[in-house]
């Protein structure tokens, strides 16, 4: 069985794509939190250990 807690940072500036995504990763078992803007992910990755970060480009 494997033990490891994964905890994810889904970056969006889409806050219901975020928040969605986040959500999934929740079911799956990983816990994820979500942030809209690179200045909040800063000041989360501040202040929390995270294994992944997962974010999204819109390209034009």
């Amino acid at each position: 069985m494997n033990d490891t807690e994964y905890k994810v940072l889904m970056i969006d500036d889409d806050e219901l794509i975020a928040r969605s995504t986040a959500e999934y990763f929740n079911i799956l078992g990983c816990k994820t939190a979500y942030v809209t803007s690179y200045d909040a992910a800063v000041k989360f990755l501040d202040t929390h250990e995270i294994s992944l970060v997962t974010a999204r480009h819109k390209s034009r």
